[in-house]
C-alpha cells in the first residue's frame, strides 16, 4: 500500500495566550481521505507560525 501524503501544519497564536494548532493531512490512497486534527494549548509568548512541508 503506497501512501503519498501532503502535510500542512498551521499554528496560529490567538489572544489570551491560546495557540490553535491545525494539522491537516491529505492521504492519497484508493480513496481520498482528509484528516483534521485541532489542538488548543497554553503558550507564554505570542507567535504565528505557518509550516508547509
Amino acid at each position: 500500500m503506497t501512501i503519498v501524503s501532503e502535510h500542512i501544519e498551521v499554528v496560529i497564536q490567538d489572544y489570551g495566550n491560546f495557540k490553535m494548532m491545525i494539522d491537516i493531512k491529505l492521504l492519497k490512497t484508493d480513496t481520498e481521505e482528509m484528516m483534521i486534527d485541532i489542538k488548543q494549548m497554553k503558550t507564554d509568548t505570542e507567535e504565528m507560525m505557518i509550516d508547509i512541508k
